[in-house]
């Protein structure tokens, strides 16, 4: 899990499209992958990030198993649309939307 993760920070890191969307943006995401290990990631002007950077802002806490993270990583899934049985998402609804464009437009 923590492989796949730091291939999709190092994808979305190299797509300089995507760092504009950052600008004003700093958001802290907890990923609770079950049974596995929870990985925090920080996103803000640089990119993503597994370190805090000076500032944090909102937050976001994401949990389900290790298979419905990769589906959400690869954009093969969108987070709004997901059963609440497969994941549990705790954040502002606005934070949502902007990590869920993130996953989709990062594959």
């Amino acid at each position: 899990m923590v492989e796949f993760i730091n291939l999709w920070i190092k994808r979305v890191n190299e797509r300089k499209d995507l760092i504009p969307t950052w600008r004003e943006r700093h958001l802290t995401l907890e990923v609770h992958a079950i049974p596995a290990a929870t990985i925090q990631l920080f996103i803000d002007k640089n990119g993503v990030q597994t370190e805090p950077p000076e500032h944090i802002g909102g937050k976001i806490r994401l949990t389900s198993t290790q298979e419905m993270f990769h589906s959400l990583l690869t954009g093969d899934q969108k987070l709004t649309n997901l059963p609440k049985e497969q994941m549990t998402i705790k954040g502002s609804y606005r934070n949502v939307l902007f990590l869920e464009s993130l996953f989709l437009l990062s594959k």
